[in-house]
């Protein structure tokens, strides 16, 4: 095996053969390249024969030219196989990257015409066409041998020239690059494309709500109901019978407040049911030990609906209880003729309840002495102590809350049936000192919210004082809430509460606090430094009497200017009432208008018909409202017809209004002065006024309860996504209700985890890029430029969601819309109904809701055809309108006199458009 040397770079290469490579530099190296002397010594002398230099062969030509054609091919693959794979990737990242340039392809010739040789010729070589010596597609190239000088390189290449014989069109050239799919430009708005609608706050739902309450009185109602047998309470026997009687009573009184609460049509008036437990209750004796508990209850009970029938037995009640007093004071039973009030045989907890029976038997109209409540009155502040409570009897010296409850509950109850009786001009005098002293002792500490030994007693109790008293708020703690929380808290399983009184006792008190504290707050006073109060009752007397008109047991509340705006809210009606200007800082002012523009509407009220403060109240209308006018409401206003028609000459007001609804109406007159619980004709004007105004802004019949608050807090926790919501601003009132959107925007988070932001744009501004939802609404007539026209129809034909309404279904606007906007935007297109399976109404979409039927707010006159949302689809985009209002129902406001949809399927339309976007969104990625 001789070894030979590189002529090229030296390197020893051992033949085997006639030729071999050099491992150095990757030329052949040949036997006959070298003479004789030039051969390895050590080669030499491993073979005795040397034979004859051979002739160069053909065969060296041909195998160069076969290893660099094989090299030229797998580059030339690699290299296409690279650009495939970054073309790939950039068309699976969106066309976010702009594809490499393919790679030069080799060149390859078409297929050659048949030819008769057997043998390839020329470049058929590097033809595609199937060989005897190559399967299908083998591009494999063949050259012809040729000779390689000593020392050089293979310099052939395949060829590209077609023979001279071959047309310019046979001629060999590049193959048109792989199709390339240019990616689609990104969505504006990719990134809705991935949200989902989670679950409500969490952190909200801890919050006591109205609908927990309810559900609570529904469990205890269900709970106190199973402990009866027909028409009275189960295992009587357990019980003597005095006892028994009375029991029985509380837990009938506390059936029909329960069931009126969650409006339970089996405890309506009407019912066999009730019937039957009334007139069982009127079979007892109620003589005994007991008598004055079970006689005040049975009154009560009997109280709740006033029949007709029940007179006779609440008169007989009465006057036991009448006969019973001993200067106001009362033990359990009967007292014989000769003992007095002086012999100390009395306790306030019976004296609690037989003025509480005395007090059910005036309110529903039976004839009560005067004296008997300045008897009332005597007792209690005789025995209040030195703290300024009460205990349970004759020397106590400290406090309780059960009994402190009671004794502020029998002084504003004595107070308010004096003043009845002497006439409007008592409704002057200031609050009893015993009383203020009182109110101290519940403001202290954490007095009010100690329940002590007798829970369901005590929560009875400081209910009657809380709503006695109107009071919101026991120094720093809102008792009904705080008790309210504490009360769900404790219920047992099957509905029903334990404590020192047992299991039907307990309940019932539980059930008549949740209940009686519950019901709709009429109206709210306010109260701040200056003469706020100087008729302490009034708004007392007048809820009593809108108690009256309605059917329905109604509250009152004092709040406090120091406190948030949204503690006002239980009530949508705020109360402002003196007869000497009040220093009013600019947060105070700020206060009053966030709380009108949430929905309220701000009563003031001057006393003593003093210009001066008239005055105060036109500035403050300015400060509050600077962007509206403070004028003289005309004589035909609604407000002066809402529940009670008001005659000629009608009372004056003036008011502030933004165009859907009044934020304001001032009284320049004294009304106050008049109100009473049983009005007469001359004075009844001047309460059904006020009432009328009370009602404009709570609606006639959808009194709202406690809990069930207008405001909606900041949520909690933060967005899972935000998608943006474009109001159109132009020159006119565009936003009459600056809260609406972004109350609206609290309530979607709360609901579904995605945030709504708001972008007030003008709309000549207005593009598909900003937001993929926008919203136009307004008042009065309304003149777009052909600039806004043409902005409104590109964000549409991009794809944008354009939702119009007319605020507080103002016609002007509408008009303006149908006729001045949406023609000149598509002239071929039209409008039509939005079909009740359509996603957006169908409540197919996950988190959405089923809105195929329609619910108007009540009042609402429109005929059915302009009752349903219209569209128009043009280019990739939609339009919503509606004659009617979405706008101000977004406060969540019953205000009277607005053509619209309720608050709830208001609400509940924008919360699935919104969701509807977003699924289309993900759908168009």
């Amino acid at each position: 095996m001789p070894r030979l040397t590189c002529q090229n770079c030296g390197t020893p290469v051992q033949v085997q053969g006639l030729a071999a490579i050099c491992p150095e530099c990757g030329l052949l190296v040949s036997v006959g390249q070298e003479t004789a002397a030039q051969i390895d010594p050590v080669s030499a002398a491993e073979t005795q024969y040397q034979p004859p230099p051979l002739p160069r062969q053909p065969d060296t030509a041909r195998i160069n030219r076969a290893i660099y054609w094989i090299m030229g091919s797998v580059i030339a693959l690699v290299l296409i196989l690279v650009g495939t794979l970054i073309v790939l990737v950039a068309m699976r990242r969106g066309g976010t990257a702009a594809p490499a340039p393919p790679p030069a392809p080799l060149a390859v010739a078409p297929a050659p015409k048949p030819r008769a040789a057997a043998e390839p010729q020329g470049s058929e070589w590097f033809s595609e066409k199937p060989g005897p010596e190559h399967g299908p597609g083998d591009a494999t190239a063949r050259p012809p041998a040729a000779a390689i000088a000593p020392g050089q390189r293979s310099t052939i290449e395949p060829s590209t020239t077609p023979p001279a014989s071959e047309s310019a069109a046979d001629a060999a050239a590049p193959p048109p690059a792989p199709p390339v799919t240019q990616p689609k430009p990104a969505h504006p708005h990719a990134a809705l494309a991935a949200l989902k609608p989670g679950q409500p706050d969490p952190d909200r739902s801890r919050r006591l709500t109205d609908e927990q309450i309810g559900d609570a009185l529904k469990r205890g109602l269900a709970c106190l109901e199973s402990q009866f047998s027909k028409t009275r309470l189960k295992d009587a026997d357990q019980w003597d019978p005095e006892t028994f009687a009375g029991l029985n009573a509380l837990a009938v009184y506390a059936l029909l407040h329960a069931g009126q609460s969650v409006g339970d049509p089996r405890f309506g008036p009407q019912s066999e049911l009730v019937k039957g437990l009334l007139d069982r209750l009127k079979e007892y004796p109620m003589n005994g030990n007991r008598a004055t508990y079970s006689r005040s209850l049975r009154i009560s009970a009997l109280g709740v609906y006033r029949r007709p029938q029940d007179r006779a037995t609440m008169e007989a009640d009465l006057q036991w209880l009448l006969r019973a007093s001993r200067g106001g004071a009362y033990t359990y039973e009967m007292p014989p003729p000769q003992r007095s009030r002086d012999d100390n045989v009395w306790d306030n907890s019976n004296s609690q309840y037989g003025a509480l029976g005395v007090w059910a038997a005036a309110d529903a109209g039976l004839r009560v002495p005067a004296s008997f409540w300045s008897d009332v009155e005597q007792h209690w502040t005789a025995t209040q102590t030195h703290s300024g409570g009460w205990g349970y009897g004759p020397g106590a010296t400290s406090a309780t809350l059960s009994m402190t409850a009671a004794g502020i509950t029998m002084l504003f109850v004595a107070r308010d049936q004096l003043a009845i009786e002497a006439g409007a001009s008592q409704s002057y005098l200031p609050l009893s000192r015993a009383i203020s002293r009182a109110l101290e002792w519940l403001d202290e500490g954490d007095n009010a919210v100690n329940i002590g030994a007798h829970p369901g007693y005590t929560y009875y109790g400081l209910e009657r004082a809380g709503l006695a008293s109107g009071y919101k708020y026991f120094g720093t703690h809102d008792w009904y809430l705080e008790l309210a929380q504490r009360l769900i808290r404790e219920q047992r399983d099957d509905g029903g509460w334990d404590g020192t009184d047992g299991r039907i006792a307990e309940t019932s008190f539980a059930l008549l606090f949740l209940a009686r504290g519950r019901y709709p707050v009429f109206i709210t006073k306010l109260r701040f430094d200056g003469n706020w109060n100087n008729r302490p009752r009034d708004i007392a007397v007048l809820t009593r009497f809108a108690s009256q008109q309605f059917e329905r047991t109604l509250n009152f509340q004092v709040a406090d200017i120091q406190r948030n705006w949204w503690e006002w809210s239980d009530s949508p009606t705020l109360f402002i009432s003196t007869d000497r200007p009040p220093q009013f800082a600019d947060a105070d002012v700020q206060k009053i208008r966030d709380f009108a523009q949430a929905g309220g509407i701000v009563f003031t009220h001057t006393e003593r018909n003093s210009e001066e403060v008239n005055r105060f109240f036109a500035d403050l209308a300015r400060r509050a409202f600077p962007e509206h006018p403070f004028e003289r409401l005309p004589e035909d206003h609604e407000i002066y017809s809402v529940v009670f028609p008001i005659e000629s000459p009608r009372p004056p007001l003036m008011g502030v209004s933004n165009g859907v609804r009044l934020l304001m109406v001032h009284s320049p007159t004294e009304l106050s002065r008049h109100w009473q619980p049983f009005p007469t004709r001359s004075q009844r004007v001047h309460s059904e006024l006020a009432i009328n105004i009370a009602a404009y802004s709570a609606g006639r019949r959808e009194l709202r309860n406690r809990l069930a608050s207008l405001y909606v807090p900041e949520p909690d926790a933060m967005p899972i996504g935000t998608v943006p919501l474009a109001r159109l601003k132009f020159d006119g009132n565009w936003d009459p209700e600056p809260a609406a959107w972004p109350r609206m925007a609290r309530i979607f988070q709360s609901q579904t985890g995605i945030a709504l932001r708001l972008e007030p744009t003008d709309i000549s501004d207005l593009r598909y890029e900003m937001a993929p939802i926008a919203h136009l609404t307004g008042l009065g007539d309304f003149n777009p430029t052909q600039a806004e026209i043409d902005a409104l129809r590109v964000f549409v034909v991009r794809g944008g969601v354009l939702l119009i309404d007319a605020a507080a279904g103002k016609r002007q606007f509408a008009d303006a819309v149908e006729q001045k906007l949406l023609p000149r935007m598509f002239a071929e297109a039209s409008l039509a109904p939005l079909a009740s399976d359509d996603p957006i109404l169908s409540g197919v979409l996950a988190g959405s809701y089923d809105l195929r039927e329609p619910l108007l707010r009540a009042g609402t006159t429109r005929p059915s055809t302009a009752r349903q949302i219209q569209c128009m689809r043009a280019g990739a985009g939609l339009i919503l309108y509606s004659r009617l209002d979405l706008t101000t129902a977004l406060l969540g406001s019953n205000t009277i006199g607005i053509e619209g949809y309720s608050p709830q399927y208001a609400q509940r339309f924008v919360h699935n458009l919104v969701l509807w976007t977003i699924a289309r969104i993900a759908r168009q990625q």
